[in-house]
């Protein structure tokens, strides 16, 4: 017999219980009125509006719209920000060898997939009573859970670059890699060096530089400044900020080595970049007013800069 199943929604000020008992699946549906919540076992945020501030013990980040974040052990927190509204799946204790599995997830932060969606909003609306969804709940529940081992799929086919003896050791090593990538992604405004990085995953600086490349094609320095590069692309091409305030939000030390280091990797300088990114929008806006006129092609090395990082 499986696990209860309980319904903690925050946004109809109501607790909804089936099965109840003292292990059980839990399904949190908060929004800007909600307390902080706190689970100490795998779970599942998918955020569907605002966002959503998520805290541990080591480090703080923020999980966006439309994101979805699989956190497979620990205590987390998470507090809804203004606008917020999210809904999150809990694992209940003892429940390893219950299909479907928690054993299935790794840590992942990105872009919630159409069916992950859907599949919790219809565990929730059948959990209400508002829908009937084929196969009652114990299939919404079921369908929801697999979207979320779906979702992790990708990462958890890189455990085959891990070291180990064994297919446990070499999972302990992925969970690990896994965490230092999510710190280097997600945690924008905190400088984490690689000393501190080898602290959080438990290895030597240089042994986590080589487990790194092994699973993910780079070292943590690189990944660390593509991440930056990407960043810098986004303000220069989508923002009206100074280059000197966009300097100091990327981490470069001065102006002029943030202009060297962003002609070096994108081939053209910010300035360029931004200047045919803002023809580039003039020219989409004459074309929407003009159906038939068809603007020319991007020229120059800043036009070419733009297709290359728009392809990467």
């Amino acid at each position: 017999m499986r696990p209860g199943l309980l319904l903690f929604d925050v946004r109809q000020c109501r607790r909804y219980s089936i099965h109840a008992d003292a292990s059980a699946w839990k399904v949190l549906h908060i929004d800007e009125r909600a307390l902080p919540q706190t689970s100490t076992g795998p779970c599942v945020w998918v955020v569907f509006r605002g966002a959503l501030r998520v805290r541990t013990t080591e480090r703080a980040w923020t999980v966006g719209s439309g994101d979805a974040l699989i956190w497979p052990a620990g205590a987390l927190e998470a507090r809804a920000a203004r606008g917020c509204w999210a809904i999150c799946l809990s694992w209940p204790d003892g429940t390893a060898e219950v299909p479907p599995r928690r054993d299935g997830l790794v840590l992942t932060q990105g872009m919630a997939s159409r069916t992950l969606r859907r599949a919790f909003l219809a565990l929730l609306y059948s959990l209400r009573g508002q829908r009937d969804v084929p196969g009652g709940i114990d299939h919404a529940l079921a369908t929801a859970a697999e979207e979320c081992e779906r979702h992790c799929a990708p990462w958890k086919a890189l455990v085959v670059r891990c070291r180990g003896r064994s297919y446990a050791s070499r999972r302990k090593c992925l969970e690990r890699l896994l965490l230092a990538r999510h710190v280097i992604e997600h945690d924008v405004e905190a400088s984490w060096s690689m000393a501190s990085l080898a602290t959080l995953t438990k290895y030597s600086p240089s042994h986590l530089v080589r487990l790194y490349q092994q699973a993910f094609g780079l070292s943590p320095s690189e990944h660390t400044a593509e991440i930056r590069y990407q960043r810098a692309w986004r303000l220069v091409t989508g923002t009206d900020m100074a280059m000197c305030d966009i300097t100091a939000e990327v981490g470069f030390e001065s102006q002029s080595a943030f202009s060297r280091s962003f002609k070096l990797r994108f081939g053209s300088t910010a300035r360029a970049v931004r200047a045919c990114s803002s023809i580039r929008v003039d020219r989409a806006q004459a074309s929407s007013r003009l159906p038939d006129h068809r603007p020319p092609g991007r020229t120059g090395s800043a036009g070419r800069a733009l297709e290359r990082a728009e392809a990467s």
